[in-house]
């Protein structure tokens, strides 16, 4: 299994966002009282940043899949004129 920094990166990001979820509910429900904002607001942009670059990383991985897919479809197609060339020629 091939190790990616990216996807645990995503993954870390979106338990720290759940976190701060659940730290907020808590809140509002009344069973945690103090809050410093400041720490729920970094807490926030940490897990935003962490799951941001995996997105990123994310989306180059489709672009990169999409330009083989183009590749191979460029390729097949000048096959078939090849061969369409071929026939018309006998």
């Amino acid at each position: 299994m091939k190790f990616d920094f990216y996807k645990i990166l995503g993954i870390v990001g979106l338990l720290i966002m759940a976190g701060v979820a659940i730290y907020l509910i808590l809140k509002i429900i009344g069973v945690i009282h103090s809050a410093s904002v400041e720490e729920v607001f970094l807490a926030l942009v940490v897990g935003q940043v962490f799951y941001s670059g995996y997105t990123f990383r994310a989306i180059q991985g489709i672009e990169k899949s999409t330009k083989r897919t183009e590749e191979r479809t460029d390729s097949i197609e000048c096959r078939l004129l090849k061969i369409e060339k071929r026939e018309e020629v006998k």
